[in-house]
């Protein structure tokens, strides 16, 4: 048994010839809108951007009974000889206190801020 369809328009008809055989004006249309939502993302003030904040990286030790100073040169000055100099670093922040307790932590850029940071740094020594 055949399900019952009603008849088509001839305007539903013309609509559905017009976009099998002119599919280059739907490819058009979409490559229009496409362009449209690349310009309009460009154009997004860089405010409108998230922020992002770096990772970071945090080493802690304890040395019980240890004063501040002990703590400093002994196990602070060891772990920060060895961090010192990793790729995308730009500082370090550490506290060592008499209870023996030691705490660094470093933010790290990216490789590609990294590099844009210290050209503009360069740029801003030459002038």
């Amino acid at each position: 048994m055949r399900a019952h369809r009603r008849p088509r328009s001839k305007e539903e008809i013309r609509w559905q010839n017009f976009s099998f055989t002119d599919s280059i004006f739907a490819i058009v249309i979409a490559l229009i809108i496409v362009i449209v939502g690349t310009l309009a993302g460009f154009s997004l003030p860089i405010a409108q951007y998230p922020q992002i904040s770096p990772p970071t990286v945090s080493v802690s030790a304890s040395y019980t009974g240890a004063s501040a100073a002990v703590v400093n040169e002994t196990v602070a000055q060891v772990i920060e000889e060895q961090i010192n100099g990793t790729q995308g670093m730009d500082y370090m922040s550490s506290t060592s206190d008499d209870t023996g307790r030691y705490s660094l932590s470093s933010p790290l850029m990216s490789v590609r801020t990294a590099i844009w940071t210290r050209s503009g740094a360069e740029q801003r020594r030459r002038c």
